[in-house]
């Protein structure tokens, strides 16, 4: 190992340490004593920046300083001692000094054999600067080995520079550099390249401890100036020239010094600082010292944020890998096992992880394994990246699968990654492409075939119009011809009694009334179906308007001796909804319940349900068939009601009734055993009615 140190002896006694590039430290006075004690840490700041083994001995010849390029000349000449630099013979370096120094001169090279840390020994050059008192006496000196055997590079040293933690030797730099230059607060922060207006601590020690990290804006701060000039120093005022910086006002700080440390390509990657609540006596050794420890903590900077944006592409791209939707798998190409898939490809294949990361790629590939391996190695060695396979999965199915292929390095390994995208749906589509240019008579045959289908379905709705309109065209001349009969008979005189021309009045009446009802339903059917009725609504208790409408209908029952009911478990029951639809609805509900009820009861039942209001009618008559249920809301459909074989009229009531439901957003569904009767049940979701007040708040 060689390393070039310059000596600079100055006229006064005073000497410079250089490296050959630039000044490190200006060391003590020949016979004055060190300048600054041997002590103090700032020796181990310039000592750690040389490139060669620096030990400082003190009076009594203990090693107050020794670098880590010194552990390779430490060793331990009595077990359980201190570790010291010792002659081949055994002798101490501390105690051979005093015999080779010469005219207790400023500076002196000596050459001799000397025990190595490797185990070994082995010739090495030292330069050694002694200080001396007033009466001659050794009382410190500081030596560099210049020269040593080329196998010690690698010994303890080395080791240790390059398991050292960098988070630990970067604290370890700021807490030095706090103690040697009695600064209340060091930190380094990161400047940030895709953030440079932030900075963020790595490391901040504050009044002999270390906080937890700070983050903040660089404009307007002492730190920020640091980026573009290298290096600044204010020695005192600091607060009164960054006015703005709230935290140095906080801080009581006075003077601030900071140096910017680079990486390898001379970007910018941190901010060292050191900061006084008292101002700054000495700026030179303080820029000094910081730049000697930039320079120092770079590679450990470096280091750290190498392995930060390491670990975050490894992230980002096993997020890439586990979560995209494609399967994906990385094979061993010498054993063809699956090392690694992702979820994707375990849903793909039907296989959990742990499964299909040992199984071998001849197990999911349907090729025999002679050209398959071809194929694996024309994917590694990049002449081909596009496949086609048929992969078979847990279940046995069997997929034709697109497969992109490519060498890619894992963990110092040559692996294969492959991305399978599922084409078995394009490939049955293609082939029944296929399949039916080749048979495209028998295709023109089946779609014939299916307008014929078409044209019968259209055929039988028309047929279920046409009945409707004929069963229509009754409905309307039935009371029309009543009407018509009994008008006649009155007008040419030959109804005279009274009751039985009170009789015929009410038969027309009557005939009148359903044929009003049965135009308004079909007029109502109509707009409906425009949609152009919409939903009035106002708040209302459901409860008043229910037994309101029985109340209506109460006549029409009790002509045909059936009895009334009416349930509710509370009043009021207030909603906001459309309050005519909603007795439109009963009402039809009610007349058809009394229509082909023959004996028992009518009842209504209102109740509360957690999501809105039920309103049931219910009946103890004829009930309708099973098979009509599903059709009993259509509007061109007659229903039968039980055994009788009675139809419902038109069927325009239920039609109707389910219609206005749609309309106000409720529901309207039934439930019947025929010979037992029916129950229709109109649910009604519950609207929240915006106070005034909060009304007015959101218009605002």
């Amino acid at each position: 190992m060689c390393a070039t140190v310059i000596i600079r002896v100055a006229p006064d006694g005073g000497r410079c340490i250089s490296d050959g590039g630039g000044v490190l430290a200006e060391t003590f006075d020949t016979h004055a004593g060190p300048a600054w004690g041997l002590d103090s840490a700032i020796f181990r700041v310039l000592a750690e920046a040389l490139p060669v083994p620096v030990v400082v001995y003190d009076a009594v010849g203990s090693i107050q300083v020794a670098n880590e390029q010194a552990d390779s000349l430490l060793v331990r000449a009595v077990e359980g001692g201190p570790a010291r630099v010792v002659a081949f013979d055994g002798s101490d370096l501390w105690d051979v000094l005093p015999a080779v120094l010469e005219n207790h001169g400023p500076s002196m090279q000596y050459t001799g054999r000397f025990r190595l840390a490797s185990g070994k020994s082995g010739d090495v050059t030292f330069a050694v600067i002694p200080s001396w008192d007033r009466r001659g006496s050794l009382t410190s000196a500081i030596v560099m080995a210049l020269s040593m055997p080329e196998e010690s590079s690698d010994t303890l040293g080395s080791t240790r520079s390059s398991a050292r933690d960098p988070r630990e030797a970067i604290d370890a730099e700021v807490r030095m550099l706090a103690e040697t230059l009695h600064a209340d607060i060091a930190y380094v922060a990161e400047i940030a390249s895709e953030r440079p207006a932030r900075a963020r601590t790595w490391s901040y020690f504050k009044d002999g401890v270390f906080e937890a990290p700070l983050e903040w804006r660089t404009a307007g701060t002492p730190g920020g100036t640091v980026i573009p000039r290298s290096i600044v120093c204010y020695p005192s005022g600091v607060r009164e020239r960054f006015s703005d910086d709230t935290w140095l006002a906080e801080q009581d700080v006075e003077a601030f010094a900071a140096v910017s440390v680079g990486d390898p390509d001379g970007r910018k990657l941190a901010v060292l600082a050191v900061l006084w609540r008292k101002p700054l006596s000495d700026p030179t050794v303080v820029r000094a010292v910081l730049t000697v420890a930039a320079t120092r903590m770079s590679p450990w900077l470096w280091h750290l944020r190498s392995q930060r944006q390491l670990l975050e592409s490894e992230e980002r791209y096993s997020s890439i890998f586990q979560h995209a939707h494609l399967p994906m798998i990385v094979v061993d190409p010498a054993s063809s096992q699956i090392v690694e898939a992702n979820t994707a490809a375990c849903h793909f294949y039907g296989y959990p992880y742990h499964e299909l990361t040992t199984m071998s790629v001849f197990q999911i590939d349907t090729m025999q394994p002679e050209p398959l391996h071809a194929e694996i190695q024309r994917a590694l060695d990049g002449s081909r990246d596009y496949f086609q396979f048929k992969h078979r999965t847990a279940r046995g199915a069997v997929k034709d699968v697109e497969v992109y292929a490519g060498p890619i390095t894992v963990g110092g390994r040559r692996m294969l990654y492959e991305i399978i995208h599922d084409v078995s749906e394009r490939r049955r589509a293609e082939d029944e492409l296929e399949h039916y240019r080749q048979n495209l008579e028998k295709l023109v045959e089946q779609r014939t075939a299916d307008l014929m289908r078409m044209n019968a379905e259209l055929q039988q709705v028309t047929r279920a119009r046409d009945f409707f309109f004929a069963n229509m065209s009754h409905e309307l001349r039935t009371p029309l011809y009543t009407i018509i009969g009994l008008t006649d008979l009155l007008l040419g005189g030959y109804v005279e009694e009274p009751e039985e021309r009170d009789k015929q009045l009410q038969m027309m009446n009557e005939a009148g009334r359903g044929l009003l009802e049965l135009v308004s339903d079909v007029l109502d059917i109509s707009q409906l179906q425009t949609g152009q009725v919409e939903c009035e609504a106002e708040e209302f208790d459901v409860v008043e308007l229910a037994e309101s409408t029985l109340f209506s209908m109460r006549h029409m029952a009790e002509d045909k001796g059936l009895g009334v009911e009416f349930h509710c478990a509370e009043r009021p029951v207030h909603i906001v909804s459309d309050r005519f639809k909603i007795q439109q609805i009963l009402m039809n509900l009610l007349s058809n319940a009394v229509k082909y009820t023959d004996g028992g009861t009518i009842a209504v039942d209102v109740a509360r349900r957690d999501d809105g209001i039920a309103v049931t009618v219910a009946d103890t008559g004829r009930g309708i068939a099973s098979d009509e249920i599903p059709h009993i809301f259509e509007e061109f459909r007659q229903m039968s009601r039980g055994d009788s074989g009675t139809h419902a009229g038109t069927g325009l009531g239920l039609a109707l009734s389910r219609r206005l439901a749609d309309v106000i957003g409720a529901t309207l569904s039934v439930r019947s055993t025929p010979g037992e009767g029916s129950r229709f049940t109109l649910f009604l979701p519950v609207e929240r009615r915006v106070p005034v007040e909060e009304q007015v708040a959101e218009d605002a």
